[in-house]
């Protein structure tokens, strides 16, 4: 078990590294081994056996999203799921709802991933981290509704269970090592972005929260491509053209290192929100041409 753990966590620094499409095959290879042996397995060893197991199923689910696998990415969610039940784990429980939401939120499906969101809240028992991570994404719902309001009540929660969720190791768990300070002044930047439209003020908080660099400790692939994918965002958002044009193409190159398909999809679609408000601009149709 305890060399099934070591594994694991070498293939999620190799991920932090790498990218979530190098790591995606090696990942399943080693789900299908624990995945065999689950089957099996029973008595003492078992429990520990699932413990590893469950989070293997979680980390596959995330590097299938990261690529734009939606059905890899639901399936292994479901494992996880199942695992998580037969351990009484609510920490991993809220881990897959919060998943899920994401999931919803890429979809457009905006009540499915606030319904999410609050159902990963609901157990206090549950670690902080997962449940500031579920308010951010409950906030980021609301502001795609267009519901401010509501979007900065639940933010005000996030920020809440952000102070508290190093109170204590036993709050932590493995697959919440990236959960820095830093992580979720961008969760909280990119739910600002959605109403950086509506008022000035938005934009500016949005851009606030977003222009920091990563923490060193959090300088994974991915971190500066959602930072600067979520900016980008947000500048668009607010009619910035310069800015958005310019911030889009620092996170395409930021993007293709980590070969995540949902960032490279966001940035189409700013570029194409952006060529649609601005058809004839110079630097609209520079950034296509670098895109491309």
């Amino acid at each position: 078990m305890e060399s099934l753990a070591d594994v694991l966590a070498a293939q999620r620094r190799a991920e932090d590294a790498l990218g979530s499409a190098a790591m995606l095959r090696p990942a399943l290879a080693q789900l299908a081994v624990v995945d065999d042996l689950v089957r099996q397995v029973y008595g003492s060893l078992r429990p520990a056996l699932v413990h590893v197991a469950q989070q293997w199923a979680q980390f596959a689910a995330w590097l299938y999203r990261d690529v734009g696998d939606v059905a890899g990415a639901r399936a292994c969610c479901a494992q996880a799921l199942e695992w998580a039940a037969e351990l009484g784990d609510r920490t991993m429980t809220a881990t897959v709802l919060v998943e899920r939401s994401y999931m919803a939120a890429e979809a457009g499906e905006v009540g499915l991933m606030i319904g999410l969101a609050r159902a990963a809240q609901r157990d206090k028992r549950a670690a902080a981290d997962q449940r500031a991570l579920a308010a951010g994404l409950e906030a980021r719902g609301y502001a795609m509704a267009g519901d401010g309001a509501a979007a900065e009540r639940k933010l005000g929660d996030a920020e809440e269970l952000v102070a508290v969720m190093d109170d204590g190791p036993r709050d932590r768990r493995a697959w919440s090592y990236w959960m820095t300070p830093a992580f979720f002044q961008n969760v909280a930047g990119f739910t600002c972005g959605y109403l950086a439209a509506a008022d000035p003020r938005w934009h500016a908080r949005a851009v606030d929260l977003l222009a920091a660099r990563p923490e060193t400790s959090q300088a994974a692939l991915w971190a500066p491509a959602a930072n600067l994918t979520h900016l980008a965002f947000a500048h668009a958002r607010a009619g910035e053209v310069e800015p958005a044009c310019s911030t889009t193409l620092a996170a395409s190159r930021a993007v293709r290192r980590t070969g995540s398909v949902r960032h490279a999809a966001t940035l189409g679609r700013i570029h194409a929100d952006l060529q649609a408000r601005w058809p004839g601009d110079a630097r609209v149709a520079e950034l296509a041409e670098a895109l491309r």
